[in-house]
């Protein structure tokens, strides 16, 4: 199985812009109970993921300390959240 591509493209829809994410690409999110597929995200929704994203590194700094592991574990993640196959 091969790893899907987890951005998109930028959007810039009105509802983008209103969220403050118009220039970054869509994400995607696998499927839920909601949505049957994985599917590209945009607005306040990627707002909200890309928040929630920020509190998790800055959660991660703050547990793995001095800043050169925390880079290396930095990288590793985002490795990890990248390269996850849906």
């Amino acid at each position: 199985m091969s790893a899907m591509r987890m951005t998109g493209p930028v959007c810039g829809c009105a509802e983008c812009v209103e969220h403050g994410v118009a220039n970054e690409p869509q994400r995607r999110v696998p499927a839920d109970a909601h949505f049957g597929k994985s599917r590209l995200i945009h607005g306040r929704e990627l707002a909200a993921w890309l928040k929630a994203k920020e509190q998790t590194f800055a959660q991660l700094r703050q547990a793995i300390g001095p800043r050169g592991r925390r880079g290396q574990m930095e990288r590793l993640v985002v490795n990890l959240v990248d390269e996850v196959s849906l």
